[in-house]
């Protein structure tokens, strides 16, 4: 999609800017780069970009995380010797269980986003 719009306070130039919208992006150029006689200033123009939480990855984000969490447990448990760290026992779970809860609701928020982008 492509719009032409004037910049009423820019005094430098009355001329229009062509504002190009792609999918995940808005790249702002100047019509007077077409002509070659573009002044030094305005040679740079802004490029804008839109958050889009559609790239956000929630199912890999969990996975790596549940992944990490797993390993430093492990490395806990073989390195260090702590009780706490043993699975499932009383201790885990006051002090485990909620970073592996979080990791999980991360995976739970991805499979839920890839099974609507299915739909």
């Amino acid at each position: 999609m492509t719009f032409r719009k004037k910049y009423p306070t820019d005094n430098r130039s009355t001329k229009p800017t062509t504002v190009h919208l792609t999918k995940n992006k808005t790249v702002e150029t100047s019509d007077h780069s077409k002509n070659g006689a573009t002044p030094k200033s305005q040679t740079s123009r802004k490029i804008y970009k839109t958050i889009n939480m559609k790239n956000f990855d929630a199912l890999k984000i969990g996975l790596i995380g549940l992944v990490i969490v797993f390993l430093i447990n492990l490395i806990v448990i073989f390195f260090f010797k702590k009780n706490s760290s043993e699975f499932f026992t009383d201790n885990w779970w006051t002090s485990w269980f909620t970073t592996y809860l979080v990791w999980i609701v991360f995976i739970i928020i991805g499979i839920g986003q890839k099974l609507k982008n299915k739909a």
